[in-house]
């Protein structure tokens, strides 16, 4: 009958494979070992996963032989995490594992506890009920003074072969006790160690390379983002420093402000107030300003900067608790903000995200593990200072985009401008011309034909003469047609019969033909030099040189002369003109007018 049973059950189970698998999940795994066991000898670390028991001394007057008493050891609470985070209180936290050698050498074991401030660490060594090892910590005293350099408290035990000992903690911390423990073979606890100092040496010269970029780019370009993403980054980066205790294995001494646990507390409010104001800058919030947004996001500003100042005055002031309301305001103004930004198609909100995502996934990491959800990892410490690097690197990136994108809409728009005007000179010029042309030459004309005094005759023929010509100045009629030298030569010629001064034009090289546009503004250049030289300069003679070359054409403009009126406004503004065409054509300007006379040289490519 049981094999009937035996041989349906086992023909069902086959029939339903996913049952099956679930079954023997359930059913045919290995019963959890009580101690950490070293059966080899070449191992880099053990892990304590199930294998650390916890006991809160609310009295704070337990002893190590308390402790081992039988009664005191029934109080002891087994936990599968790897890191307990025992919670926020001033009692004294009790930790236990075993660990057993049954190989047939002697083991050695780096016990690091990867909480560089507490006020008080004890690290016990029994071997049956009996004290052989005894180490005490304190952040209070220097890394250099420890028996292990070390940021973190860090014991060094020996297992003889086929013996079993117990490994007491014993913690106290003014504000997070968190219990993390790693074992490691010594080779491996340095090598570890060198890693980790890399990593933060690494962001440290980030943050230091980052700081100067800013701040020359600040002085440059005078964009206030970069002076706020500066103070974000720093404070950020001393946050980090300061709860990781990278600063207190630097500076190796008690500077309260850089190592000591309570003022994490102003590092963070710090990061608080400089990261809002960043994100609010960065965002364009001011541009699109909105006034509830606006007084939410001051309020918070506000009531971070009092906690700030009392944390300054008393650093005992104001304890977790109290800064998690700053904290809380700054989460709900920072979500309005971004949503705002985000209703907006901004693109650098857009940006934010983007580079704010490996911080947002190491958040809800520490919120799950929080929340009891899913086992925090052992190494989270370092997430933060990874997903950090990675924030401020791709937010540098941004903001230097967004400087080059502003630059580059900046250069359009005066472009467009310039563009805009040059266009409604010609069109004033053009207008002019044809005003001229049709109404006072018309006039001319008809007074021609009625004036019969061969001196008032000649006196109108001069008058419709020099009309001509300033209509041909005003609006060159065969330069399209004739090309930019010949236009030149007929303007140079007509300028010569009404000047005492010699000009003297060379075109060389291989005539290369510019747009219409193009033409227009090199002639109205060239025009415009040669009328000041006839107006403003006691030249005797004037050279002007076009010089095609294969890739651009070069030209010059100078005189033997000294210009008269210096500080002449006509002058001033006839050079600004000149200068704005220069820009328009893109052309390369080598030298302006000297105070000896005029030596103007351009280069246009083609």
């Amino acid at each position: 009958m049981q094999f009937i049973i035996t041989l349906f059950t086992s023909k069902f189970l086959m029939n339903k494979p996913l049952l099956f698998f679930v079954i023997l999940l359930l059913f045919s795994h290995k019963t959890a070992q009580s101690q950490i066991i070293i059966d080899k000898q070449d191992f880099e670390r053990l892990s304590v996963k199930n294998q650390l028991s916890f006991f809160t001394d609310s009295t704070k007057s337990l002893t190590i032989n308390d402790i081992l008493e039988t009664k005191t050891q029934k109080r002891f609470l087994k936990t599968a995490s790897e890191n307990p985070n025992l919670g926020f209180d001033s009692n004294n936290h009790w930790v236990k594992f075993t660990v057993k050698n049954q190989s047939d050498s002697l083991a050695v074991l780096n016990i690091r506890i990867m909480t560089a401030f507490y006020d008080k660490l004890e690290i016990y060594s029994v071997f049956k009920d009996s004290i052989e090892q005894h180490t005490d910590f304190s952040w209070r005293i220097p890394p250099s003074k420890r028996k292990i350099v070390s940021r973190f408290p860090v014991a060094q035990l020996e297992f003889q072969p086929f013996t079993t000992k117990d490994i007491y903690l014993k913690a106290f911390i003014h504000t997070r006790v968190l219990i993390s423990v790693e074992l490691t073979t010594p080779s491996v606890f340095i090598q570890k160690e060198k890693n980790e100092n890399i990593l933060f040496g690494v962001l440290m010269i980030f943050v230091t390379l980052t700081s100067l970029i800013c701040i020359i780019v600040f002085l440059i370009f005078r964009k206030r983002v970069f002076l706020l993403y500066l103070f974000q980054t720093l404070f950020s980066a001393l946050n980090i420093f300061s709860r990781v205790g990278f600063l207190y294995l630097l500076t190796d001494r008690s500077i309260p402000f850089l190592i000591a646990p309570e003022t994490n507390n102003i590092t963070i409010l710090c990061t608080t107030i400089s990261l809002l104001l960043f994100i609010y800058s960065f965002f364009n919030c001011p541009q699109n300003e909105k006034k509830w947004l606006k007084y939410t996001y001051q309020t918070t500003l506000i009531l971070a900067v009092i906690f700030l100042v009392s944390l300054i005055y008393d650093i005992q002031f104001a304890k977790y608790f109290r800064i998690n309301i700053s904290i809380n305001f700054f989460i709900f103004v920072f979500f309005l903000i971004i949503h705002d930004g985000l209703k907006r198609k901004d693109r650098n909100t857009i940006f934010y995200l983007i580079a704010f995502f490996p911080m947002l996934i190491t958040i809800i990491i520490v919120a799950l593990a929080g929340a009891k959800i899913i086992e925090l990892p052992l190494y989270y410490d370092y997430f933060f200072p990874i997903s950090y690097l990675i924030e401020q690197v791709i937010l540098l990136i941004g903001i230097l985009y967004s400087l080059f994108k502003s630059q580059q809409e900046k250069i359009l728009i005066q472009e467009s401008v310039k563009s805009q005007l040059i266009q409604t000179q010609e069109a004033e010029r053009t207008r002019i011309a044809q005003d001229l042309h049709d109404d006072l030459g018309g006039t001319l004309s008809a007074l021609k034909g009625v004036i019969s005094d061969k001196k008032s005759l000649q006196l109108v023929d001069k008058a419709i003469f020099d009309l001509r010509n300033i209509s041909r100045d005003l609006v060159p009629p065969n330069l399209k047609k004739q090309g930019l030298i010949p236009s030149l030569e007929l303007f140079i010629s007509r300028l010569q019969k009404i000047t005492d001064i010699q000009f003297l034009f060379i075109a060389f090289g291989k005539i290369h033909r510019f747009l219409p546009d193009q033409e227009l503004n090199i002639y109205r250049i060239i025009t415009d030099l040669s009328n000041n030289i006839v107006k403003h300069s006691s030249a005797k003679t004037v050279t002007i040189q076009l010089i095609f070359h294969e890739e651009l054409l070069m030209v010059s403009i100078e005189d033997d002369g000294e210009i008269k009126n210096k500080e002449s406004e006509v002058l001033e503004i006839n050079l600004k003109s000149i200068n704005s065409r220069i820009e328009y054509l893109n052309a390369k300007r080598i030298k302006a007018a000297s105070q000896q006379g005029y030596s103007y040289f351009f280069e246009l490519p083609y």
